[in-house]
């Protein structure tokens, strides 16, 4: 299989000096970590290789940029066409150090107890995991729940729609074995769930695509009435329920509006628009629809778009030019590599 993606440059785009991507693709069976220039298809390193598919993806970055954590999990997916991506059969977790200077890799035991949910390097350099353990609540004589876990007790009511979990923060240590540093009840399975996020370890984990991810970025300044009626124009069909709307992104060049459709949360969408002047357009090269949540990321003057959650279908367009850059729909937990 390959691991060469799609390059469309053209003449008049002019990349930024330092950018690059981080990406996974497959290389026959094993997965392949690179770092590319998407503006110049010859400007392409391998940083680590892997067993295995490179679907469910996600990378960390230590604190100097000379250490990285990759894992593998089937749940790290997004959407297409309404859909949710395929996953290779029997994709397993799988969990690495990657020495960044010498490319050098070494696969990690995952922590002993939950599903991993997050993991990375804190300020220190220390490799922190978290994990999410399912459980069912007892209750004592005076109406109160609890779970033991080893010896130790964690109680309270949660007092909303989700599911209870113990969330555990692990720390690797020099020998390679995970220390469990902490262990709360938390809850799972609905739209404010906490998670692993309520571990006091999560506030410290320093740069992972996990958190470039997501269907929530900000937002420019409310649209003036021309916009909306071009908008309107380039798209007459495309209607929502109440929140639904188009959106400016914040920190571009020039305007760059997403569909965002609202939950119990707002989310950008997979219809992308330019504005042209006279009118707005759709960016070329889309694959999404307007219900498929996507992650938009930013650097300098290019646009980024994946699938939410998954970093997967990378589109790249210079926002000056509208010039769609880069395109490859084989490639996963793609971000911009960090400076």
């Amino acid at each position: 299989m390959r691991v060469f993606a799609t390059f469309l440059l053209a003449a008049a785009v002019t990349p930024a000096p330092a950018l690059h991507l981080s990406t996974f693709m497959a290389a026959g069976p094993n997965a392949t970590w690179l770092q590319l220039n998407p503006f110049n298809p010859r400007e392409r390193a391998v940083v680590a290789t892997f067993p295995g598919s490179p679907a469910g993806a996600r990378a960390a970055w230590s604190a100097n940029r000379k250490r990285g954590l990759v894992w593998f999990a089937p749940y790290n997916r997004g959407f297409i066409n309404n859909h949710e991506e395929p996953m290779p059969a029997g994709l397993t977790e799988r969990l690495f150090l990657v020495d960044l200077p010498t490319h050098q890799t070494r696969q990690l035991s995952l922590p002993p107890v939950g599903a991993l949910r997050d993991a990375g390097y804190d300020a220190g350099g220390a490799v922190l995991a978290l994990t999410e353990q399912e459980i069912k609540l007892l209750e004592d004589k005076h109406g109160r729940h609890y779970v033991d876990f080893e010896g130790k007790r964690y109680g309270g009511d949660l007092g909303h729609e989700g599911l209870p979990v113990l969330v555990h923060a692990y720390r690797l240590e020099p020998d390679h074995h995970w220390q469990r540093v902490q262990t709360i009840l938390s809850d799972t399975g609905w739209d404010y769930a906490q998670g692993v996020r309520a571990l006091a370890a999560a506030k410290t984990l320093g740069t992972r695509t996990s958190t470039m991810l997501t269907a929530h970025p900000g937002e420019g300044p409310a649209l003036g009435t021309g916009a909306k009626e071009k908008l309107r124009r380039m798209a007459p069909a495309l209607h929502g329920t109440e929140g639904d709307g188009w959106v400016q992104l914040a920190g571009t060049p020039g305007p760059v509006y997403f569909w965002m459709f609202s939950g119990e949360f707002t989310y950008a969408t997979g219809r992308i628009a330019f504005d042209t002047g006279a009118k707005t357009t759709l960016a070329p090269g889309l694959p999404w629809s307007s219900r498929d949540t996507v992650a938009l990321n930013r650097h300098g003057a290019s646009l980024l778009a994946t699938c939410a959650g998954s970093g997967s279908h990378p589109r790249l367009w210079d926002v000056p030019t509208r010039k769609l850059v880069f395109v490859e729909n084989q490639a996963w937990d793609t971000v911009f590599w960090p400076d």
